[in-house]
C-alpha cells in the first residue's frame, strides 16, 4: 500500500503507527480459528482464560492478539464451538506454541491438531473494548 494511499485510509496519525509496527515487528496478521474437543467443558475454565485476555493485547508479545471471541455452534449463542483469533505473528509456529500457552489448551478443551491458521489481509477494523480492561468497565 502506498503512503499516499495508507494516508486517504487510514488517517496521518494512523499511517504512522502501522507503519511503525509493521517495520519494528515485521510481523503478517493471521486469522486463526480453533475447535473445542467434542463435549469438552469450557465453561469450568473460563474465568481463568478471561483473566489471561487483555494481556493478549499487548505489542510486547512475540503473537499479539489484534481481535479475539468465542465461536457458536447456534444463532442463540449458548452452545460454544470454540476461539477465534486475529493475531500478528512472524509464522505460524509462533502462533501454535502461543496456543498451547492458554487454560484451554492445557486443559484439552481446545482440539490443537486441527487449529486452521491463513493469512489475513484485514480491510479495517472497529474498536470493541477488550474484556477485562479498563475500557471495557
Amino acid at each position: 500500500m502506498t503512503t499516499q494511499l495508507k494516508q486517504l485510509v487510514l488517517g496521518k496519525a494512523q499511517t504512522r503507527l502501522f507503519s511503525s509496527v509493521a517495520a519494528r515487528f515485521q510481523r503478517q496478521e493471521y486469522l486463526v480459528i480453533v475447535h473445542d474437543k467434542p463435549n469438552a467443558d469450557r465453561l469450568k475454565y473460563r474465568p481463568q482464560h478471561l483473566l489471561g485476555v487483555p494481556p493478549l493485547f499487548s505489542n510486547k508479545n512475540k503473537v499479539t492478539v489484534t481481535c479475539a471471541g468465542a465461536l457458536f455452534s447456534n444463532d442463540e449463542r449458548t452452545k460454544f464451538e470454540g476461539s477465534t483469533f486475529h493475531v500478528l505473528a512472524e509464522n505460524e509456529d509462533d502462533i501454535k506454541e502461543f496456543l498451547k500457552l492458554d487454560i484451554y489448551a492445557k486443559e484439552g478443551v481446545w482440539d490443537l491438531e486441527n487449529v486452521d491458521i491463513w493469512g489475513l489481509g484485514c480491510a479495517g477494523r472497529t474498536e470493541v473494548p477488550v474484556i477485562g480492561s479498563k475500557s471495557d468497565t
